[in-house]
């Protein structure tokens, strides 16, 4: 086809550069809880999975959960019940101070903004906010690179159908392996065309 248009003086020539971006899970301030969520939608099916896992300020699970949400518009709307069942389990009386991360860019800047955001998800987003107000919280965004144990427990929760609340222990030993990588502090890399 190039060949086609090179005929005719046309010159279609484009040099592809990928660049790599490092991404890192830090671990938050001694006093400090994290929240990592995720949710799960695929396009072929109604329902959607959630999931999320708190660590303190040494990377070590407190807790994880994945769950099944049946009917499930959106992956937005997954992103943004992942965050509020992750909110809904905290207990208010171990933790005051709260980083929530998400790998959802638009979940975070509609709660960085106090964006309204779709109608759809304006009773998730009203619930997000009052469980909001009972902690000092920071949001920010991550690649999907670097919340793979949220991405892994959203998509056991798409699977199986079904609520579980995970104890440090009882964590999946993949997600375990995830965290182990936080822990240690070994980036992963997001790879990106740019033409």
């Amino acid at each position: 086809m190039l060949d086609i248009a090179s005929s005719f003086g046309f010159n279609f020539s484009r040099t592809i550069t990928s660049i790599s971006i490092l991404v890192l899970w830090i671990k938050p301030d001694t006093g400090v809880v994290k929240l990592n969520c995720d949710g799960a939608k695929k396009t072929t099916h109604s329902h959607g999975g959630i999931g999320g896992v708190l660590r303190d300020s040494n990377g070590n699970i407190i807790w994880a959960f994945s769950d099944f949400i049946e009917e499930c518009p959106n992956s937005l709307y997954a992103e943004a019940a992942a965050l509020l069942r992750g909110l809904q389990l905290l207990d208010t009386s171990c933790t005051t101070t709260l980083w929530i991360e998400t790998d959802s860019k638009l979940l975070w800047q509609i709660l960085s903004h106090n964006h309204l955001g779709h109608w759809k998800l304006h009773g998730l987003l009203n619930k997000i906010h009052t469980q909001l107000s009972h902690f000092e919280v920071s949001i920010t965004h991550i690649y999907r690179e670097g919340n793979k144990a949220a991405d892994a427990l959203a998509n056991i929760g798409f699977h199986q159908q079904t609520f579980v609340q995970y104890s440090s222990n009882s964590t999946p030993r993949a997600i375990q392996g995830f965290v182990r990588v936080d822990q240690l502090e070994i980036p992963a890399f997001r790879f990106r065309n740019q033409y």
